[in-house]
């Protein structure tokens, strides 16, 4: 729908799907259900359209919503949010697949299992669309989407022009992608090629990435018949793991894991013993970043509308009318205890916009 103070003249095109939604309410749009509001909310229902939707910003442009899975937003945003609302998934040849920047992810880790596709079983219920998907390197249970990726096309916003970024291109590392750093803040990604593999069964299964701790003790160490049983298995670890965002508003993990080198992880883990370390490549470490937060006490902890979820210490929960604000200063506390006790400094993971 179009808003009525938007003059016709304004688009470029008499076509035009744009939704254009004034004072938009956030709070049913992102995952931790914060109350929040923006100027202007714009969704795009095709790349095309991302002319009129510059034609049509109210305010600064603050950048994109996707599903807001991973979203931390103030009271009120001063300017325009656009969300990308195209979709589709597509076959380009027998194992090499386009998905559009709007798609649910999950649903594309679905869907290419349904092909008998495997290669993406790993990352399972992952929130959130397949265009933020690069952009923070997602990854769970052993596997990065790096390992599966091959191109992404975008459009730059200030020019308008297109193009396409090979996996090197993209500077992918632990949560993070060239996407990330402020010289490439303007690329707005409209679909992503992956590659995949013939689902194996049998002795072929072998080469499924099941090497992750939980899944190791899953499978009593065997390999799985199919990437479906991976995908069934990790679906059932995360159900228990997890707190629904559903009945506790959630953005998943709050904080990355820290990522140290060898001698400073192993010294960290002589002064305490039951630090789980888990090895990351050649020269480095990854701490477990929950059991800090635990070992603070703060699992399960309340302050007013915000809290730690029971279930999982790296999860942080809105119990209620929470704000943007209320939360980061929540996270704030949580990031000085663990500086406190073990010396080191957590960051956060999600996107964080308060004004």
């Amino acid at each position: 729908m179009l808003c009525a103070d938007l003059c016709p003249a304004q688009l470029h095109t008499e076509l035009s799907l744009l939704e254009i939604i004034d004072n938009a309410d956030l709070s049913t749009r992102i995952s931790l259900r914060l109350r929040s509001q923006v100027d202007r909310l714009i969704r795009v229902h095709h790349p095309a359209e991302l002319g009129d939707a510059k034609l049509a910003l109210r305010g600064p442009f603050r950048g994109l919503l996707g599903e807001g899975s991973n979203s931390v937003f103030g009271a009120h945003i001063h300017g325009t949010l656009l969300q990308i609302a195209w979709r589709g998934i597509e076959r380009l040849d027998r194992y090499q697949v386009r998905a559009q920047a709007g798609e649910h992810w999950d649903e594309l880790v679905q869907w290419s299992l349904s092909q008998n596709l495997q290669g993406l079983e790993n990352l399972s219920m992952i929130p959130g669309s397949v265009g933020a998907a690069p952009i923070q390197n997602i990854g769970a249970y052993g596997v990065e989407l790096a390992q599966r990726f091959v191109s992404l096309e975008a459009v730059h916003w200030e020019s308008m022009t297109r193009k396409r970024f090979s996996r090197e291109a993209c500077l992918f590392a632990y949560r993070s992608s060239v996407f990330k750093h402020l010289s490439h803040q303007s690329w707005i990604i409209s679909h992503v090629d992956v590659q995949l593999n013939p689902l194996a069964t049998g002795e072929s299964a072998a080469s499924l990435d099941y090497r992750y701790p939980d899944l190791q003790q899953r499978f009593n160490r065997q390999p799985p018949d199919s990437a479906l049983d991976i995908a069934a298995a990790i679906r059932e670890i995360r159900s228990g793991k997890l707190p629904d965002p559903k009945v506790e508003p959630n953005a998943g993990s709050f904080f990355h894991n820290p990522r140290l080198s060898n001698e400073a992880a192993l010294g960290l883990k002589a002064r305490f013993p039951e630090l789980p370390i888990y090895r990351d490549g050649e020269h480095h470490h990854k701490l477990s970043a929950a059991w800090m937060i635990e070992q603070c006490g703060m699992k399960g902890q309340r302050l007013g509308d915000v809290g730690v979820s029971a279930k999982h210490a790296l999860v942080l929960v809105n119990h209620g009318e929470a704000t943007g604000e209320m939360l980061m200063a929540f996270a704030r506390k949580i990031i000085e205890l663990v500086d406190e006790r073990f010396g080191l400094q957590l960051t956060i993971e999600p996107r964080v916009l308060l004004s």
